[in-house]
């Protein structure tokens, strides 16, 4: 049974180790900070977190609002890490000008910006899904991300090749929302929010 002294209580602890040559159903292993688990074939386990559970709402303001956060513990980023953050919820604009702008940020620094389409709507759906690769990782690690916003049928898409994030740090994500004018019809709420690291 080994040492008492390794027992763990409700616990399992996997020690990273390369990846079997063989594969068998139902095996589960840990490799250099993913998990993977075979059926047929072997696949990383994908991991949700920070799911938003309190309604956000951004209205009548043009102050730029963070409306959902989400945690890396440093050097959770590492090459070939595919990360995807979604939000969702419903909005009201006051006139066919007003603008909403979605940023999704890195401890401040911008990893994609989309803007919706002009237009008159009443509390219509509204999502946004973005996600992003890690290319290299450090000081100046990159990532590439890809975006879209859709509300009410009407979508935006943006495509950011290399941001520079560094991967040694603790990454506080965050979606934030800023409207084009200061007006009491113009509010979006946010009802859901979450992120996953898909390997």
């Amino acid at each position: 049974m080994g040492n008492p002294g390794n027992i763990f209580v409700n616990k399992l602890k996997l020690i990273s180790k390369t990846l079997s040559v063989k594969l068998m159903p139902g095996m589960i292993e840990y490799s250099d900070g993913k998990f993977y688990l075979t059926s047929a074939n072997r696949r990383v386990i994908s991991r949700a977190s920070d799911s938003l559970i309190t309604p956000v709402t951004v209205a009548d303001t043009t102050d730029e609002t963070t409306v959902w956060t989400g945690i890396l513990a440093a050097n959770t980023l590492l090459p070939y890490k595919v990360l995807r953050v979604s939000a969702s919820g419903k909005f009201s604009t006051a006139n066919a000008n007003d603008k909403l702008t979605i940023r999704l940020k890195s401890n401040g620094t911008v990893l994609l910006e989309l803007e919706s389409t002009a237009g008159v709507v009443s509390d219509a759906p509204g999502h946004m899904s973005a996600y992003g690769t890690v290319r290299t990782i450090g000081v100046s690690g990159i990532i590439a991300s890809h975006g879209e916003l859709t509300l009410a049928a009407k979508s935006a898409h943006a495509n950011t090749s290399s941001t520079v994030v560094d991967t040694t740090a603790s990454n506080n994500l965050a979606i934030t929302a800023q409207w084009s004018s200061a007006l009491a019809g113009n509010t979006f709420t946010f009802d859901q929010g979450f992120l996953e690291v898909m390997n």
